[in-house]
């Protein structure tokens, strides 16, 4: 539930926040004691449109990136040669187990003599086995450092998915003191309203139309913005996990 009241904000440094109430005061000072006339009030009406326009477009381009970014996972990741880095692991896998002695029928099995165990044509299993090594090396060597090539390129990608992250990280700052300013502009305007109304409707309506409505509008687009901006930070932290793992 969202009333505005600090603990809203429990995130924003208690020194921030005082910063920010200054600022809410200075504004509601100078909008209070200008005619809707002046240019002080225009100023101040441009100024509260403009809030967090910045910000919201740096949102917008993060999330266009994060749509077109290459998701380097275990099911589309390329590296190397091209061929994605599960499928390089799963060559990987079978080749090894392919090789594994141990599961070479007879490489290691041994008939009796007079009770004394003697391996039977273990010399040329073992010759074959080799051979079979011999050839499978150039392919393993070739599997190996497509893979070492991969790990670069993942560890390049996190890298940049840092950087992001910590660029995503104050944006969502900057949006939320923003919305802070908005939200305390809104209470302290509607508290006003019903004295400005008895000294002048005409005031109190162009302080509805040309402040309150687009600060409430403004806000709920600042929020919304929030909400984009930390569903991009916590996908690139599972992007930047599963690179990590692989």
């Amino acid at each position: 539930k969202d009333d505005g009241s600090v603990q809203t904000y429990s995130k924003i440094e208690q020194k921030v926040i005082s910063n920010l109430d200054d600022q809410v005061n200075t504004i509601l000072e100078t909008l209070f004691n200008s005619e809707t006339s002046s240019d002080d009030f225009k100023d101040i009406s441009t100024a509260l449109n403009k809030m967090g326009d910045k910000e919201v477009s740096m949102t917008s381009k993060m999330s266009s990136r994060m749509l077109s970014r290459p998701m380097r996972s275990l099911n589309d990741s390329e590296a190397g040669d091209g061929k994605n880095i599960a499928s390089q692991i799963k060559q990987l896998r079978l080749k090894v187990n392919d090789l594994d002695p141990s599961k070479r029928s007879g490489l290691f099995s041994a008939n009796k003599i007079m009770g004394i165990k003697i391996p039977f044509g273990l010399g040329y299993k073992v010759k074959s086995y080799f051979q079979d090594f011999q050839s499978a090396k150039t392919q393993l060597d070739s599997i190996v450092n497509s893979l070492y090539n991969g790990k670069e390129e993942l560890m390049e990608d996190n890298a940049e998915i840092e950087q992001e992250r910590e660029d995503m990280k104050l944006n969502m700052s900057r949006l939320e003191q923003y919305a802070y300013v908005m939200r305390q502009l809104d209470k302290k305007i509607e508290a006003r309203l019903p004295a400005i109304e008895a000294e002048s409707k005409l005031k109190a309506n162009d302080i509805r139309q040309e402040i309150l409505f687009p600060i409430r509008q403004k806000r709920t687009d600042l929020l919304q913005h929030m909400a984009v901006c930390m569903q991009g930070y916590m996908a690139l932290g599972v992007i930047h996990s599963n690179n990590r793992e692989l």
